[in-house]
């Protein structure tokens, strides 16, 4: 069961990265928003959800989106958010 689970979580993020490459950003952000309460601690899932907001014209969201993430990964298992993520936050404007 726990396979199936990651399987389709896999799916579920290929399908929204998908998604906001075509511009789809709204329809994708409840989704992922969703996805991150579920998923606290899943990187990609907050990477899309900043790359939505950003790319939606949310600015102010994203950067609270990653500072959410931020803490909640320091929080709970005492690390700083991976590379890729830090990149994505600096990435975004200043609201």
């Amino acid at each position: 069961i726990a396979r199936l689970a990651e399987l389709r979580l896999s799916v579920q993020e290929q399908r929204l990265r998908a998604r906001l490459a075509l511009g789809r950003h709204g329809e994708a952000i409840a989704e992922l928003r969703g996805l991150v309460t579920e998923h606290p601690l899943r990187e990609e899932l907050w990477q899309q959800l900043v790359t939505a907001l950003r790319d939606g014209g949310r600015v102010a969201e994203a950067v609270e989106a990653y500072e959410l993430a931020e803490h909640t990964l320091e929080a709970e298992l005492g690390t700083k958010p991976g590379p890729r993520l830090r990149e994505l936050r600096y990435a975004v404007p200043l609201p």
